[in-house]
């Protein structure tokens, strides 16, 4: 899979058919642009009913993972561990449309059957887009972190530190991440700040983001916790 630039801009080529008989024989789809070589990439050998992975199409064509996840705001669902957009496309039942697609990874498969079955029941619209969910065939098992770990961040400390510029740099220089959101501020005094950061997702963002702070010396006065993921 090769990368070019184009106006600063990363483009990525097709895969070639070596490449995606790969992904066919790992259990994935042909088209997945992800690192083949971490394991919960590969399809877990699970039944259905244990699958955390959920597949959605019918997205809006300049969807975001904030806007699948704001979507998702407030109904309980549970604690979403990944999210990921895949590029949109011409929509075959909707000539001159363009749809996006997501792959939405739950921590726990209660909240990937929750999510299908309210999808069943009541129907699930993102952006005034009516979505069709199904399970994912790439399935995922339950994550083994903590029941208290999420993909929000409660940061607080001094303010020289916890600073959105300041983190944002920080973060962009060591891994990629999105956003669910902007920054919350919850409250600061003269010296100290408490920040909320809603990372798209725990895996690769929000874990990344706590082993960084509490590994790098810039954080010993800083205080990283789990918050409250908004979906749960």
């Amino acid at each position: 899979m090769a990368l070019r630039r184009r106006n600063g801009q990363s483009i990525t080529q097709r895969l070639t058919p070596e490449e995606q008989e790969a992904r066919r024989q790992a259990g994935i789809s042909p088209a997945y642009r992800g690192n083949l070589s971490i394991p919960r990439n590969h399809s877990a050998q699970i039944p259905e009913d244990e699958n955390c992975s959920i597949f959605i199409t019918g997205l809006p064509g300049d969807c975001t993972v904030h806007t699948v996840l704001r979507a998702l705001h407030g109904t309980g669902v549970g604690r979403v561990y990944f999210c990921h957009i895949n590029r949109p496309q011409d929509d075959s039942n909707r000539p001159g449309r363009t749809t996006a697609a997501a792959k939405l990874v739950f921590f726990e498969a209660a909240s990937a059957s929750g999510f299908l079955q309210r999808h069943a029941n009541e129907g699930f619209a993102v952006d005034g887009y009516h979505i069709q969910a199904v399970y994912n065939r790439n399935r995922v098992a339950e994550a083994p972190e903590r029941k208290n770990v999420t993909r929000v961040l409660i940061i607080s400390g001094p303010k020289e530190v916890v600073h959105e510029e300041v983190l944002e740099k920080l973060f962009r220089g060591h891994f990629e991440y999105q956003m669910d959101g902007p920054v919350i501020t919850w409250g600061e005094t003269e010296t100290d700040r408490c920040l909320e950061w809603r990372f798209g997702s725990y895996r690769a963002q929000a874990q990344a983001a706590c082993l960084f702070m509490r590994q790098n010396g810039i954080f010993s006065r800083v205080k990283v916790i789990y918050g409250q993921d908004p979906c749960a």
